[in-house]
């Protein structure tokens, strides 16, 4: 057991093993009065916020609500075919006995189509992420500030 640290006691309190331990260490605290004190010293530091609040019409929030939504929407279904297409890949690369013909030709069309399909639900997107961005800072430039 190391030598600077006191095994609790029930006839000790914590205040008496505080200060124990702190002169075996030789070191005491000191606060902004000069008294030496057990603990250590805290100083708030106080701040300001202003937060900025815009006033939104009503087809403007659902329209922003309606793009955050179709956004979620579309990169949903885009990672839904992106896994069908790596679950057809990895099923066409390690299958156990060679496919047929037609199984060859869907397994690759079906690879292709997912592809496409995820790469256009991607696009889409982006396009609700960036024209809600657009609507935001569109009301952003519109705001006037009354100080």
């Amino acid at each position: 057991m190391p030598t600077d640290v006191l095994p609790p006691s029930s006839d000790q309190s914590s205040e008496s093993r505080t200060a124990v331990l702190l002169q075996k260490l030789g070191d005491k605290p000191v606060t902004e009065s000069g008294g030496n004190e057990h603990g250590g010293v805290v100083h708030p530091r106080y701040g300001e916020r202003r937060p900025m609040t815009y006033q939104l019409f009503e087809t403007e929030m659902e329209r922003i609500s309606s793009l955050n939504s179709q956004a979620v929407l579309r990169f949903s279904i885009a990672g839904f075919c992106l896994s069908i297409a790596f679950n057809l890949a990895i099923q066409t690369l390690f299958s156990a006995s060679p496919l047929s013909e037609s199984a060859h030709i869907v397994s690759l069309w079906g690879l292709v189509a997912s592809v496409v399909f995820s790469v256009m639900f991607y696009v889409g997107g982006y396009v609700s992420v960036r024209e809600r961005k657009t609507d935001i800072e569109r009301i952003k430039r519109e705001h006037i500030l009354n100080d």
